[in-house]
């Protein structure tokens, strides 16, 4: 049902169509069994019935060397937070998902900027379609400078205003892309904490809504939480 990390919307949305119907309890369940986590989280072993003889056998979470165990537990946590957070979009939300896109291609840009090129491939043509070049020019405008390089280059960075808008638990980046971004919004903030929060879930399509809020009050969740 899941591998490392949700690798792409689809299957992000299998995940959160199996919470609305078997429950954030079951599913993160299934998550925590299929990293091995079971037992850290405080679960005895789940037992199952043999087919050939009807004897029931206990299934172990696999070994795991302590440092991979803390390993799979930050994945897992990583994966059930991008499941909260990242909803499926209403319609009428465009405006937001392109900003939210060109926020993480600058702090995730090599030395924190991008060009106007890059930053049109990270939004997309399916969602530069769906709304006018205007509309996406006053986004740049909105969270971006405009800087040029030495070698006559336009370029754009984020403002420091916008640096709070960066959440760790965007889908469209990869761990590596995360934890670069992660530390050039670090030193862009001087040591300030910034509170990061993810989208608002009014612009989430209603029916998935309740998604997060399962999620967050999962007592399968806080077990993982405070192991």
């Amino acid at each position: 049902m899941c591998s490392t990390r949700i690798s792409n919307i689809k299957n992000q949305t299998q995940v959160q169509l199996g919470i609305l119907r078997l429950g954030a309890n079951h599913v993160v369940g299934l998550i925590l069994k299929h990293y091995g986590l079971l037992k850290l989280a405080g679960f005895s072993s789940p037992v199952r019935s043999s087919d050939s003889n009807d004897v029931m056998v206990k299934e172990d979470d696999p070994i795991l060397e302590k440092d991979f165990l803390v390993t799979m537990a930050e994945a897992c946590i990583r994966l059930i937070c991008t499941v909260a957070t990242e909803l499926p979009w209403k319609e009428d939300s465009n405006h937001i998902q392109i900003r939210r896109e060109i926020v993480h291609a600058l702090v995730a840009g090599e030395r924190g900027v991008c060009t106007h090129s890059v930053l049109e491939n990270c939004v997309g043509e399916g969602k530069r379609r769906k709304t006018s070049d205007d509309a996406m020019e006053t986004v740049i405008s909105d969270v971006a400078e405009k800087e040029t390089t030495s070698s006559n280059t336009t370029v754009f960075r984020l403002k420091d205003e916008c640096l709070k808008e960066y959440d760790p638990f965007f889908l469209h980046l990869r761990t590596q892309q995360h934890q670069q971004a992660h530390q050039y919004v670090r030193e862009r903030s001087k040591g300030k904490v910034l509170r990061h929060e993810p989208p608002s879930v009014s612009n989430a399509i209603f029916s998935f809504r309740e998604i997060r809020g399962e999620i967050l009050t999962s007592p399968v969740v806080l077990l993982l939480i405070n192991t």
